[in-house]
């Protein structure tokens, strides 16, 4: 193609000329698009390929192979990993979840600690005590106590009520000629 005087030549110009570049226009400069050198190259790999480029189509091959067998590893891998992460996800979904709330007493049973009470019937080691003027499930520490039994409530932990038995601390008074006891529990 030819190319008007006025375009704008870079430096190296003259030394493409030389080599045997053919030119074109491109934004308003003269640039080389081809040489006569590249056809000479391409009619001599064609006619017979030496051992250069023979030992470099050897590497491409064995670096594609390696690259091909990494890359469906890697696949294999993601979709493992793909069924691995849905499986999981499902499972956070579906499963049941126990949380442990027997250490936190409930509010309406927290209320009842360090108050006074009976048994109704015997405590063995469980039963029913009579405190704040409603009947609830309690448990000793492992004592049997007798119906009608003064008791005190010492810890709530969840819904379960632990009670004490309350021991009468007795005193022997005298009085004017009269004896007698008071009891007093705590």
């Amino acid at each position: 193609e030819k190319v008007s005087s006025a375009m704008k030549r870079t430096r190296l110009f003259e030394e493409q000329q030389k080599l045997g570049a053919v030119f074109t226009d491109f934004a308003g400069w003269e640039l080389p698009v081809y040489y006569s050198s590249i056809l000479k190259e391409h009619f001599a790999v064609r006619e017979g390929a030496g051992l250069f480029d023979v030992s470099h189509m050897g590497i491409v091959l064995m670096v594609g192979g390696i690259f091909l067998a990494l890359g469906m590893g890697a696949l294999v891998l993601g979709v493992v990993f793909l069924l691995i992460g849905i499986g999981l996800l499902f499972w956070q979904t579906v499963r049941l979840e126990t949380q442990d709330r027997s250490k936190q007493a409930l509010p309406e049973l927290k209320e009842l600690e360090d108050k006074i009470g009976e048994t109704l019937p015997p405590l063995r080691p469980a039963g029913i005590a009579h405190l704040e003027g409603r009947k609830v499930d309690v448990l000793t520490e492992g004592e049997f106590l007798p119906p009608g039994t003064p008791v005190k409530v010492v810890k709530v932990l969840g819904n379960k009520i632990i009670v004490q038995e309350l021991r009468a601390n007795r005193r022997h008074l005298s009085f004017g000629g009269r004896s007698g006891e008071i009891c007093r529990f705590g």
